[in-house]
């Protein structure tokens, strides 16, 4: 992150919130009980860099559900890979609870 600080705070029944803390400023990124995402206060956190993201970055974000279809550098597309696949983890907890529990057994 170059410009602030991605804060995650996951809530007792499953659910999560995400927010970029910038010294004193505060933007949210997600709130999966509420069914938010920002995704310009994910992205206006970095610096792009010149590269533009790869085939395979931008095929794994469409898989997930990614909805918005403006062109990501690689460093945006790595962010918004590793956040995005938190809210959608979390967005419906019932289905995190049982991969957890699957996984455990």
């Amino acid at each position: 992150m170059d410009r602030g600080v991605l804060v995650r705070r996951y809530k007792e029944d499953g659910h999560a919130v995400a927010f970029v803390r910038d010294g004193n400023v505060i933007r949210p990124v997600f709130d999966t009980e509420a069914g938010k995402f920002y995704p310009r206060a994910l992205l206006e956190v970095i610096v792009p860099d010149e590269q533009p993201a790869t085939a395979e970055q931008m095929s794994q974000l469409r898989e997930l559900g990614w909805p918005w279809q403006e062109p990501l550098s690689q460093k945006e597309a790595a962010l918004a890979l590793t956040v995005w696949t938190d809210f959608v983890g979390h967005r419906t907890p019932k289905h995190t609870e049982e991969a957890a529990a699957h996984a455990a057994a």
